[in-house]
């Protein structure tokens, strides 16, 4: 269930009715630990607060078991409600640590990144990372409720914003029509009927996909698009130790991703221009040598969407079109990265 509200008390007085469930449970990271105790504490004033650290590192089994061991403590059962109120990260562990807590409870995202909104507290994934493998545990499960609330994004810094606008971009090439007109140009933040139409239309082809398919069996790969690569350019900086946005390792698979179905002809180069002009207007590219190369591929090789040893991506075929499963030799994905090297600056080419 995804609420729209301008009234955030309203949406929890429905969702959280006295007797529904014995203790209510906040996990927030740092960034919004003072949201939390501000406002939510307000509305769901016998709330337990749990905070994390921010950012993709908290993303792991040692701050989930901080979390399930939080709620141990506090006497939490299966008849208790996490509300997780954060970006991406607290979405993601959050709904995770719900779905594994005593086999599950109950749990409602209220994002606050344009990242979450959009995506993260969408479409029921949540899981942590491995090592540097990005969410290779997880589960498909459902929040009882997303709580969309849009003068958050009045909160962001600037990078947070831009952070997400990789995710709109995927799904406007995934869905096409009007949204992809929509990515044109930035709206401004204080535009807000703009920002909630432009979230709602990302949000309607993501919730028609995984309602298709749920558990990633078909269809819903195709919401994969940028991430193969953009994943392993994620773990290839964690393994040294480096910190990238999220949207901006998959705004650059997007881009090599969509250079890849060129090369193989499932993408003529003009629709790829036109791709390629909207993820510039926005992103910086990641500057990457060729010795880099050997290390993104082992990546890709481990990507948890692989079958029978080949590395399978989802591909755009045209905006409004994104095909899954396609089989990608190694010298397609060696020449897309080198030209993407090339154009990005780097150096050792």
């Amino acid at each position: 269930m995804i609420h729209f509200s301008n009234n955030i008390q309203d949406a929890l007085d429905s969702l959280l009715i006295p007797g529904r469930f014995d203790a209510v449970f906040a996990l927030t990271d740092s960034n919004t630990k003072p949201l939390g105790k501000d406002v939510l504490a307000r509305w769901v004033p016998d709330a337990h607060f749990i905070t994390i650290p921010t950012g993709d590192e908290s993303k792991t089994l040692n701050i989930a078991t901080q979390v399930w061991n939080h709620l141990i403590e506090h006497n939490a059962t299966r008849k208790s409600c996490l509300i997780n109120l954060g970006g991406g990260v607290v979405s993601d562990l959050g709904g995770f640590c719900a779905a594994t807590y005593m086999r599950g409870i109950a749990f409602i995202n209220i994002p606050t990144s344009l990242l979450a909104m959009i995506d993260a507290s969408v479409g029921a994934k949540n899981g942590i990372n491995m090592g540097n493998m990005k969410n290779y545990v997880g589960t498909f499960t459902d929040p009882l409720a997303v709580i969309i609330h849009s003068p958050f994004l009045k909160t962001l810094e600037p990078h947070h914003m831009i952070n997400g606008w990789a995710e709109v971009i995927k799904h406007a090439i995934i869905g096409g029509g009007e949204l992809w007109k929509m990515t044109k140009t930035i709206p401004p933040i204080e535009d807000e009927r703009r920002w909630n139409d432009l979230i709602e239309a990302n949000i309607q082809i993501k919730k028609n996909i995984v309602e298709t398919d749920m558990h990633e069996a078909g269809l819903r790969k195709v919401l994969n698009l940028g991430h193969t690569v953009g994943h392993a350019i994620e773990s290839w900086h964690l393994m040294k130790g480096k910190h990238i946005e999220h949207g901006q390792a998959v705004a650059a698979g997007i881009r090599i991703e969509s250079a890849i179905a060129v090369d193989i002809h499932v993408l003529s180069q003009q629709t790829y221009a036109e791709i390629e002009s909207r993820i510039d207007a926005v992103f910086e590219r990641i500057s990457m040598n060729k010795e880099d190369f050997s290390i993104i591929i082992d990546f890709l090789r481990k990507d948890k969407k692989n079958a029978f040893g080949k590395i399978n991506m989802s591909l755009p075929c045209d905006i409004g079109t994104v095909q899954f499963d396609i089989p990608v030799e190694l010298d397609i994905v060696q020449h897309a990265l080198l030209n993407y090297a090339i154009t990005a600056g780097s150096t050792s080419i």
